[in-house]
Protein backbone atom coordinates (compact mmCIF):
# COMPACT_ATOMS: atom_id res chain seq x y z
CA UNK A 1 0.00 0.00 0.00
CA UNK A 2 2.70 2.46 0.94
CA UNK A 3 4.37 2.12 -2.71
CA UNK A 4 1.42 2.49 -4.34
CA UNK A 5 0.64 5.60 -2.51
CA UNK A 6 4.40 6.41 -2.98
CA UNK A 7 4.16 5.77 -6.61
CA UNK A 8 0.65 8.05 -7.29
CA UNK A 9 2.47 10.87 -5.07
CA UNK A 10 5.48 10.97 -7.74
CA UNK A 11 2.83 10.39 -10.61
CA UNK A 12 1.33 13.80 -9.55
CA UNK A 13 4.11 15.82 -9.25
CA UNK A 14 5.62 14.52 -12.45
CA UNK A 15 2.28 15.74 -13.96
CA UNK A 16 2.29 19.40 -12.11
CA UNK A 17 6.11 19.44 -13.74
CA UNK A 18 4.72 18.68 -17.29
CA UNK A 19 2.69 21.13 -16.99
CA UNK A 20 5.35 23.86 -15.97
CA UNK A 21 3.59 25.81 -13.07
CA UNK A 22 5.87 28.03 -11.56
CA UNK A 23 5.65 28.95 -7.67
CA UNK A 24 6.47 32.73 -6.73
CA UNK A 25 8.83 32.67 -3.30
CA UNK A 26 6.38 33.63 -0.45
CA UNK A 27 6.34 37.53 0.75
CA UNK A 28 7.18 38.34 4.30
CA UNK A 29 5.85 41.86 4.96
CA UNK A 30 7.35 45.21 6.37
CA UNK A 31 5.83 47.50 9.14
CA UNK A 32 7.43 50.08 10.02
CA UNK A 33 6.59 52.48 12.90
CA UNK A 34 8.14 55.81 12.78
CA UNK A 35 8.55 57.00 16.49
CA UNK A 36 9.73 58.69 19.68
CA UNK A 37 10.14 58.08 23.58
CA UNK A 38 8.49 61.69 24.22
CA UNK A 39 5.47 60.35 21.90
CA UNK A 40 2.29 60.10 24.36
CA UNK A 41 0.19 57.93 21.70
CA UNK A 42 3.35 55.79 20.09
CA UNK A 43 2.95 53.23 22.93
CA UNK A 44 -0.50 52.08 21.97
CA UNK A 45 0.65 51.68 17.90
CA UNK A 46 3.80 49.69 19.01
CA UNK A 47 1.34 47.44 21.09
CA UNK A 48 -1.08 47.20 18.36
CA UNK A 49 2.12 46.04 16.03
CA UNK A 50 3.85 44.29 18.46
CA UNK A 51 0.46 42.08 19.04
CA UNK A 52 0.30 41.67 15.02
CA UNK A 53 3.90 40.59 14.99
CA UNK A 54 3.04 37.57 17.81
CA UNK A 55 0.52 36.24 15.61
CA UNK A 56 2.00 36.23 12.27
CA UNK A 57 5.99 35.98 13.40
CA UNK A 58 6.30 34.10 9.79
CA UNK A 59 4.97 36.93 7.86
CA UNK A 60 5.16 39.98 8.97
CA UNK A 61 8.58 42.07 10.25
CA UNK A 62 8.49 45.14 12.30
CA UNK A 63 10.88 47.98 13.09
CA UNK A 64 11.30 51.10 15.13
CA UNK A 65 12.74 53.94 13.82
CA UNK A 66 13.15 56.36 16.46
CA UNK A 67 13.14 60.47 15.17
CA UNK A 68 13.56 63.40 17.40
CA UNK A 69 14.80 62.11 20.51
CA UNK A 70 18.03 60.49 21.49
CA UNK A 71 17.60 57.23 19.51
CA UNK A 72 17.36 59.59 15.97
CA UNK A 73 20.31 57.84 13.58
CA UNK A 74 21.48 59.11 10.72
CA UNK A 75 19.76 56.10 8.96
CA UNK A 76 16.36 57.30 10.26
CA UNK A 77 16.98 60.61 9.08
CA UNK A 78 17.27 58.99 5.60
CA UNK A 79 13.71 57.92 5.76
CA UNK A 80 12.20 60.09 7.15
CA UNK A 81 13.44 62.48 4.14
CA UNK A 82 11.76 59.94 1.73
CA UNK A 83 8.77 59.08 3.60
CA UNK A 84 7.81 62.87 4.19
CA UNK A 85 6.69 61.90 7.95
CA UNK A 86 4.66 64.64 9.07
CA UNK A 87 4.53 63.45 12.65
CA UNK A 88 4.76 61.09 15.42
CA UNK A 89 3.52 58.00 15.22
CA UNK A 90 3.56 57.24 11.60
CA UNK A 91 3.41 53.95 9.93
CA UNK A 92 4.03 52.57 6.97
CA UNK A 93 2.91 49.07 5.60
CA UNK A 94 5.14 47.31 2.67
CA UNK A 95 6.34 51.30 1.61
CA UNK A 96 2.80 51.15 -0.12
CA UNK A 97 -0.23 51.86 2.60
CA UNK A 98 0.11 54.49 5.78
CA UNK A 99 -1.20 55.12 8.92
CA UNK A 100 -0.43 58.55 10.48
CA UNK A 101 -1.18 58.76 14.35
CA UNK A 102 -2.88 56.80 16.38
CA UNK A 103 -6.60 54.84 16.32
CA UNK A 104 -7.33 53.94 19.83
CA UNK A 105 -5.61 51.19 22.76
CA UNK A 106 -3.59 47.77 21.17
CA UNK A 107 -6.55 46.07 19.64
CA UNK A 108 -7.84 49.21 17.34
CA UNK A 109 -4.25 49.60 16.38
CA UNK A 110 -3.58 46.36 15.18
CA UNK A 111 -6.76 45.90 13.36
CA UNK A 112 -6.27 49.01 10.91
CA UNK A 113 -2.56 48.32 10.66
CA UNK A 114 -3.68 44.61 10.41
CA UNK A 115 -6.40 45.89 7.70
CA UNK A 116 -3.18 47.55 5.52
CA UNK A 117 -1.26 44.34 6.13
CA UNK A 118 -4.17 42.29 4.42
CA UNK A 119 -4.27 44.09 1.07
CA UNK A 120 -0.21 43.70 1.19
CA UNK A 121 1.03 40.95 -1.64
CA UNK A 122 1.76 37.48 0.02
CA UNK A 123 4.09 36.04 -3.57
CA UNK A 124 7.46 38.04 -5.05
CA UNK A 125 9.64 37.44 -6.98
CA UNK A 126 12.58 38.94 -5.25
CA UNK A 127 14.31 36.21 -3.09
CA UNK A 128 17.11 37.81 -0.26
CA UNK A 129 19.54 35.62 1.78
CA UNK A 130 21.67 36.91 4.77
CA UNK A 131 24.73 34.82 6.16
CA UNK A 132 26.85 36.39 9.44
CA UNK A 133 30.15 35.79 10.41
CA UNK A 134 31.09 36.47 13.59
CA UNK A 135 34.41 38.55 13.53
CA UNK A 136 34.98 39.20 16.87
CA UNK A 137 32.59 40.45 20.37
CA UNK A 138 32.40 43.68 18.43
CA UNK A 139 32.42 42.95 14.57
CA UNK A 140 29.80 41.26 12.57
CA UNK A 141 30.06 40.74 9.12
CA UNK A 142 26.77 40.20 6.93
CA UNK A 143 26.93 38.57 3.57
CA UNK A 144 23.86 39.54 1.95
CA UNK A 145 21.93 38.32 -1.48
CA UNK A 146 19.19 39.46 -3.45
CA UNK A 147 18.22 37.71 -6.66
CA UNK A 148 14.69 38.05 -9.09
CA UNK A 149 14.11 34.49 -10.03
CA UNK A 150 13.91 33.50 -13.20
CA UNK A 151 10.51 33.73 -14.30
CA UNK A 152 10.17 37.15 -12.45
CA UNK A 153 10.55 40.89 -13.82
CA UNK A 154 13.50 43.39 -14.31
CA UNK A 155 13.54 45.60 -11.36
CA UNK A 156 15.57 48.58 -9.86
CA UNK A 157 15.69 48.48 -6.18
CA UNK A 158 16.97 49.97 -3.11
CA UNK A 159 18.64 47.57 -0.65
CA UNK A 160 18.98 48.62 2.98
CA UNK A 161 21.11 46.55 5.05
CA UNK A 162 20.69 47.69 8.83
CA UNK A 163 21.53 46.52 12.34
CA UNK A 164 18.69 46.55 15.05
CA UNK A 165 18.29 46.01 19.13
CA UNK A 166 14.97 43.79 19.96
CA UNK A 167 14.80 43.77 23.58
CA UNK A 168 11.15 44.07 24.18
CA UNK A 169 11.76 46.51 26.99
CA UNK A 170 14.63 48.52 25.58
CA UNK A 171 14.81 51.76 24.97
CA UNK A 172 11.73 52.58 26.78
CA UNK A 173 10.50 49.78 29.67
CA UNK A 174 7.46 50.57 30.08
CA UNK A 175 6.10 50.03 26.47
CA UNK A 176 6.32 47.06 23.96
CA UNK A 177 9.21 47.00 21.49
CA UNK A 178 10.72 45.46 18.49
CA UNK A 179 14.10 45.72 16.31
CA UNK A 180 15.06 49.13 17.09
CA UNK A 181 17.25 50.18 14.42
CA UNK A 182 20.80 51.38 15.69
CA UNK A 183 22.78 51.40 12.04
CA UNK A 184 23.02 50.95 8.83
CA UNK A 185 25.13 50.57 6.07
CA UNK A 186 25.04 52.65 2.62
CA UNK A 187 22.03 52.25 0.85
CA UNK A 188 22.82 50.28 -2.16
CA UNK A 189 20.77 51.25 -5.57
CA UNK A 190 20.43 48.03 -8.08
CA UNK A 191 19.23 46.84 -10.98
CA UNK A 192 18.67 42.76 -11.90
CA UNK A 193 16.69 41.12 -14.55
CA UNK A 194 14.98 37.70 -14.33
CA UNK A 195 17.49 35.10 -12.50
CA UNK A 196 20.29 37.59 -11.82
CA UNK A 197 22.05 37.97 -8.34
CA UNK A 198 23.45 40.80 -6.37
CA UNK A 199 25.70 40.50 -3.38
CA UNK A 200 27.12 42.66 -0.89
CA UNK A 201 29.10 42.40 2.43
CA UNK A 202 29.16 45.11 5.00
CA UNK A 203 30.77 44.69 8.62
CA UNK A 204 28.66 46.09 11.65
CA UNK A 205 31.01 47.32 14.44
CA UNK A 206 28.50 46.55 17.45
CA UNK A 207 28.60 49.12 20.89
CA UNK A 208 27.02 50.13 23.73
CA UNK A 209 23.24 48.06 24.07
CA UNK A 210 24.03 45.84 21.25
CA UNK A 211 27.07 44.91 23.46
CA UNK A 212 24.48 42.58 24.50
CA UNK A 213 24.63 40.18 21.04
CA UNK A 214 21.32 37.84 22.25
CA UNK A 215 19.04 41.14 21.55
CA UNK A 216 21.07 41.83 18.08
CA UNK A 217 19.16 41.30 14.83
CA UNK A 218 20.16 42.22 11.16
CA UNK A 219 17.03 43.65 8.67
CA UNK A 220 17.76 43.80 4.90
CA UNK A 221 14.86 44.19 2.49
CA UNK A 222 14.24 45.33 -0.96
CA UNK A 223 12.26 48.55 -2.11
CA UNK A 224 11.27 49.81 -5.81
CA UNK A 225 13.47 52.68 -6.90
CA UNK A 226 11.31 55.54 -6.63
CA UNK A 227 12.07 59.19 -5.92
CA UNK A 228 9.02 59.22 -3.47
CA UNK A 229 6.64 56.73 -1.83
CA UNK A 230 4.18 54.54 -2.62
CA UNK A 231 7.58 52.16 -3.22
CA UNK A 232 6.86 48.98 -2.57
CA UNK A 233 9.09 46.75 -0.52
CA UNK A 234 9.14 43.52 -2.04
CA UNK A 235 10.69 41.35 0.31
CA UNK A 236 12.44 41.31 3.45
CA UNK A 237 14.51 39.24 5.52
CA UNK A 238 15.96 38.94 9.04
CA UNK A 239 19.15 37.52 10.65
CA UNK A 240 19.37 36.88 14.21
CA UNK A 241 23.22 37.58 15.59
CA UNK A 242 24.87 34.35 15.41
CA UNK A 243 22.40 31.92 13.74
CA UNK A 244 23.84 29.02 11.66
CA UNK A 245 23.02 29.58 7.58
CA UNK A 246 19.97 27.21 6.42
CA UNK A 247 20.74 25.07 4.13
CA UNK A 248 20.75 26.33 0.78
CA UNK A 249 18.26 25.15 -0.83
CA UNK A 250 14.45 24.16 0.46
CA UNK A 251 14.12 19.91 0.69
CA UNK A 252 17.75 19.48 1.34
CA UNK A 253 17.14 17.91 4.28
CA UNK A 254 20.76 16.63 5.25
CA UNK A 255 22.27 19.80 3.77
CA UNK A 256 24.60 17.26 1.03
CA UNK A 257 23.36 19.95 -1.66
CA UNK A 258 21.75 17.74 -3.57
CA UNK A 259 17.55 17.14 -3.51
CA UNK A 260 17.99 12.93 -4.00
CA UNK A 261 15.95 10.01 -2.81
CA UNK A 262 17.08 10.73 1.10
CA UNK A 263 15.41 13.44 1.09
CA UNK A 264 12.20 12.15 -0.22
CA UNK A 265 12.35 9.54 2.49
CA UNK A 266 12.64 12.57 5.16
CA UNK A 267 9.77 13.99 3.87
CA UNK A 268 7.80 10.88 3.26
CA UNK A 269 9.24 9.97 6.96
CA UNK A 270 7.63 13.17 8.38
CA UNK A 271 4.13 13.11 7.04
CA UNK A 272 1.67 15.50 8.67
CA UNK A 273 4.47 17.02 10.96
CA UNK A 274 6.57 20.14 10.32
CA UNK A 275 9.71 17.88 9.72
CA UNK A 276 9.72 17.91 5.73
CA UNK A 277 8.46 21.14 5.55
CA UNK A 278 10.01 22.30 2.65
CA UNK A 279 7.59 25.22 1.60
CA UNK A 280 7.81 26.96 4.85
CA UNK A 281 4.00 26.31 5.90
CA UNK A 282 4.58 24.40 8.57
CA UNK A 283 3.20 21.13 7.49
CA UNK A 284 4.36 18.12 5.37
CA UNK A 285 1.60 17.59 3.07
CA UNK A 286 1.35 17.19 -1.01
CA UNK A 287 2.87 20.56 -1.59
CA UNK A 288 6.09 19.97 0.25
CA UNK A 289 6.24 16.36 -2.23
CA UNK A 290 5.45 18.88 -5.11
CA UNK A 291 7.80 21.15 -4.39
CA UNK A 292 11.06 18.47 -3.33
CA UNK A 293 10.32 16.89 -6.57
CA UNK A 294 10.53 20.20 -8.64
CA UNK A 295 13.57 20.92 -7.37
CA UNK A 296 15.43 17.60 -7.80
CA UNK A 297 18.96 17.33 -8.20
CA UNK A 298 22.17 19.36 -7.32
CA UNK A 299 21.24 22.99 -5.89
Amino acid sequence: MRLHTLAAMIAVATSTLVHGVANAAPKKVLIQEFTATWCPHCANVGGGIYQLLEDSPDRLVGMMQHFGDNFETDFSQELIDFYGLPGHPSIWVEGTWNQIGSTGNFDANEASIGAMVDMASTTTDVVIDIAGTELSNTHYMLDVSVQIEADGEARSMRIYVTQAYSDTAWPESGELQFNTQRQAAPTQMIALNPGETWSFEHTFTLADESLNRDFVTYIVWAQDDLAAPPAMVRQVAVHEHGAVAPCPCDGDFDCNLSIDVDDLLHLLGSWGTDGGDADGDGDTDVDDLLSLISAWGSC
